[in-house]
């Protein structure tokens, strides 16, 4: 048992609206400190921000696959509450853009890998949660897939 995400990436289109980009790179693994990082969840150590609940203009892709109907307050005002599996939690989301910053922002060497930190996964090219892989890795890979950083968003939750 423990913790993971679940992770989507939308972009935002010419027609101003969000699009799933349904090939997108995205980070499924199990590091605490990310997770702790993204929205404070299970981690130890300041969040970009609080969980903000699924995006208000979630792509329709993204509702589909996820089998939200939002139409109508009734089901509006339940939102957040609605999530895909069991144990699901904490639906948020953050645009490339914030999490660059927010990287940028760390002191140097603070969110390197520990080797005794529990949950970490390997993967066999890269050494797998550390912060700097993240940047390098995933934040500037969907900061590459629109114009500007802040038209490429990941949308995520986690399970328990």
């Amino acid at each position: 048992m423990g913790c993971d995400i679940h992770m989507w990436v939308e972009r935002k289109e010419t027609d101003g609206k969000w699009h799933l980009v349904p090939d997108a790179k995205v980070y499924n693994y199990r590091s605490y400190r990310l997770f702790g990082f993204l929205a404070g969840v299970c981690g130890d150590g300041p969040a970009i921000a609080e969980p903000r609940g699924w995006p208000d203009d979630m792509s329709d892709e993204l509702e589909q696959f996820l089998g939200f109907d939002f139409e109508g307050p009734e089901n509006y005002d339940n939102r957040d509450k609605r999530l895909r599996w069991p144990g699901d939690h904490t639906p948020s989301w953050l645009t490339a853009d914030e999490i660059l910053k927010a990287l940028a922002a760390l002191p140097q060497g603070v969110y390197e890998w520990d080797p005794r930190a529990k949950y970490i996964v390997w993967e066999p090219d890269v050494c797998r949660g550390s912060m700097l892989e993240f940047e390098r890795t995933y934040a500037e890979y969907w900061a590459n897939l629109a114009k500007s950083p802040s038209d490429v968003r990941i949308v995520f939750n986690f399970d328990s």
